[in-house]
């Protein structure tokens, strides 16, 4: 028999055909994140102003300096070790940071959607 542990922070849910819950797989205490770095990109600034809907010029108090900075991932050493039979439902950046090491990590596929665009869950499994 199979086991699947949840190593996202949140709930995974897995749907039938009709809509109905079939499986619903709570966080592991062990939640499995990447170790995240940020540069800040010295005087690199996206302007955000108010939709401009007339042509009308846009007052500069308006304007906000929205900062851009350089962003990347390294590995983490708390992996969970192979097991037989043992799934872990793991984010999309940690798939793809152990893709072709790890082919025990599976991520939500075939994402269901409510009405107003969010996940609520998935139909399948997918491995990188």
């Amino acid at each position: 028999m199979t086991t699947i542990v949840n190593l996202t922070p949140h709930p995974v849910k897995v749907m039938g055909s009709n809509g109905e819950v079939m499986a619903t797989f709570q966080p592991s205490p062990n939640t499995l994140r990447l170790g995240e770095e940020r540069e800040v990109i010295k005087d690199d600034f996206i302007q955000v102003g108010p939709p401009d809907l007339d042509d009308e010029p846009v007052d500069q108090g308006d304007i906000l300096n929205v900062p851009l900075v350089k962003k990347s991932f390294k590995g983490t050493t708390k992996l969970p070790p192979k097991r037989e039979g043992v799934y872990y439902i793991v984010s999309l950046p940690v798939a793809l940071a152990f893709k072709g090491e790890r082919d025990d990590f599976i991520i939500p596929d075939d994402l269901v959607r409510d009405e107003k665009g969010f996940i609520v869950g998935c139909r399948a499994f997918a491995r990188l």
